[in-house]
């Protein structure tokens, strides 16, 4: 099975392209909504993570070169 991903520039076209897929056979129509996500916002959910850790940047540094690699 493929998938396709079509832009529209206005929503009359878009009705009528899925108005059209709906009359084929063994075609499946999925609309997604646009992510209105913004994309600080994962980065943000990171924020304070190392707040009540009592870890310095040498500590991650040392730690991360004392790897063996195999």
């Amino acid at each position: 099975m493929g998938s396709l991903h079509i832009t529209t520039k206005d929503e009359r076209t878009k009705e009528l392209l899925i108005d059209l897929l709906h009359a084929m056979q063994g075609v499946e129509v999925h609309e997604t909504k646009p992510s209105t996500r913004n994309p600080s916002d994962s980065f943000q959910q990171l924020c304070g993570i190392w707040k009540d850790r009592d870890t310095s940047l040498g500590d991650i540094r040392d730690k991360a070169w004392r790897r063996e690699s195999k």
